[in-house]
């Protein structure tokens, strides 16, 4: 049987421009740059002027209101198109170069792309049927024949990303990623960590921090908080980086990799679509803003913790305050109806989510947070770590520079599920009042959390604690460890803590238990802290 000719695109270099951007909104359109880039070749592409049939991604139009990049670095198409695909990208580098050229003033900005861009098309012959492993491994191998590093005075590419967003200054990128009628472009580090201060409608609030959009050193924020003006949290300046990857997606590629299996390629890649649209909605409704969104691969910027939005709430009146873990429960939700949904259909490999999720001061350079947040994700997807990977790798550093750190199996439904519920049930009743003396006080939680966290670090009582749930003594051990006025008078409470610990000792042993224990008590002790000293 005759090969068939197929033709495939890859774009880059992703990660080297998304590192060189400085601000928040820089990171952000430097990614946007490329999925818009691949996307406008997937349009022009479909035009009947060129009628070129794209086999990956799937072709629906695809495009969310919150400004995340859904598409991916590689694209694919059937038959022997090179010279038109290359017309096609020539077109719109010079599209993008002309914007580019306008927004910054700079000369010579078609040349610097044609130099800094790393885009390869490459014809490959391959078996009758398409066969998606072989064409990515001749990917692969141009891949590494990357443009040489040139020098260069003035990134034209840099400056364009950081052009601050306005009505009366957008971008190409801007006007395709944002609908404007939703009145909102991408938000910036202060507006996400600072989300609960907005939601809790303080006019005040808003029009400072909107006039201080530029202002990456939060100094606004302090100020407001000198004056005491707004009930606050020391969480509020805090912001998380999450990272996300798709586990044993080359698993569940193989079985698609099969005689036949074109079309199930492309429902999976129109499921992956989908999970991007649903969970770019999810990410901006918590609070945060997805960065990127291409394929089975997440990088957001989103608060620690963030008050519920009025008009989303389930109850209006009684609107709660959400942690990050939820953040994860609702985005595992989407995976489960979109991609493991397919992938059950199928009766093939059903693939998971694992997380890199580092939590820092508002102050801390995003560069190193992204990095350490990419080397958390690469930790929890390690299967000699974490044989069925689906692992949440989190690491909180705190302004003082006090770091701990904690790897959560989700395969380990049991203390998962106590995990999550446990700082779901103690953060959600977070009280925004105005500052007062009195309610700054330590909340009974607090102290009980602050006590226990305190014993867990002890050596003799660690010893204990695992003798006792390994001797299926814990209440025991519970009652003579904490028999003050105060555990008493808090039985409820301190049942509550028991079952965590036993269910976390029950999934881990020695000091990775102890770990997931500490940082779970220590963190649900930071959200609720209401000054920098408890905190």
């Amino acid at each position: 049987m005759p090969n068939q000719t197929y033709t495939a695109l890859t774009i880059g270099p992703i990660y080297q421009t998304i590192t060189e951007a400085k601000r928040s909104r820089a990171k952000w359109a430097a990614s946007y740059f490329f999925s818009w880039f691949v996307k406008r070749v997937l349009q022009e592409a479909k035009k009947e002027e060129n009628s070129i049939e794209v086999l990956i991604p799937h072709t629906g139009d695809y495009k969310t209101n919150y400004g995340s990049g859904l598409y991916a670095d590689r694209l694919y198409f059937m038959g022997t198109v090179k010279d038109k695909i290359n017309e096609i990208v020539k077109e719109i580098t010079t599209k993008i170069a002309d914007d580019i050229k306008k927004h910054t003033k700079q000369p010579n900005v078609l040349d610097f792309l044609n130099q800094y861009l790393n885009i390869h098309i490459k014809e490959v012959s391959a078996s009758s049927d398409f066969h998606l492993q072989e064409i990515n491994q001749k990917l692969d191998q141009i891949e590494l024949h990357q443009n040489m590093p040139f020098e260069y005075e003035n990134n034209p590419l840099q400056e364009y990303f950081q052009l601050k967003i306005s009505k009366t200054n957008k971008t190409i990128l801007v006007e395709d990623a944002f609908d404007d009628s939703a009145g909102r472009y991408f938000q910036s580090l202060a507006e996400i960590t600072a989300g609960t201060l907005l939601r809790l409608n303080a006019p005040d609030f808003a029009k400072t921090l909107f006039e201080s959009f530029n202002d990456e050193e939060f100094k606004f924020l302090d100020e407001l908080i000198k004056k005491n003006k707004f009930k606050h949290y020391p969480h509020h300046k805090y912001y998380a980086i999450m990272y996300a990857d798709g586990d044993n997606i080359g698993q569940l590629l193989q079985a698609l990799n099969k005689p036949g299996k074109k079309e199930d390629l492309q429902l999976f890649s129109k499921a992956l679509f989908e999970f991007g649209q649903k969970t770019d909605e999810t990410i901006y409704l918590y609070g945060g803003n997805g960065i990127f969104l291409g394929g089975e691969d997440i990088l957001a910027f989103c608060p620690l913790a963030c008050y519920e939005d009025r008009e989303t709430a389930v109850d209006k009146n009684n609107r709660i305050t959400k942690t990050i873990f939820q953040l994860i429960t609702e985005v595992d939700k989407n995976w489960e109806n979109t991609v493991q949904k397919f992938a059950k259909q199928k009766n093939i490999s059903i693939p998971t989510l694992s997380y890199g999720i580092q939590i820092a001061y508002h102050k801390y350079p995003l560069k190193e947070a992204m990095g350490a947040a990419y080397q958390l994700m690469e930790d929890a997807k390690n299967k000699d770590k974490h044989p069925c990977k689906n692992t949440i790798g989190i690491s909180f550093r705190k302004h003082s520079g006090q770091t701990m750190e904690a790897f959560i199996e989700k395969s380990k439904n049991c203390s998962y599920h106590e995990i999550q519920n446990f700082i779901a049930q103690k953060c959600r009743e977070l009280q925004y009042d105005n500052t007062t003396e009195n309610n700054t006080e330590k909340s009974t939680n607090e102290r009980l959390l602050s006590g226990i966290m305190h014993r867990l670090k002890d050596s003799t009582f660690q010893i204990l604690l695992q003798q006792s749930i390994k001797n299926q003594s814990l209440d025991a051990f519970f009652e003579n460890s904490f028999n003050e006025k105060i555990h008493i008078e808090n039985s409820n409470f301190m049942n509550e803590v028991k079952t965590l610990l036993h269910k976390i000792f029950n999934a881990y042993c020695g000091e990775l238990a102890f770990d997931i224990a500490y940082f779970t008590l220590r963190l649900t002790h930071f959200i609720n802290a209401k000054t920098e000293a408890d905190a």
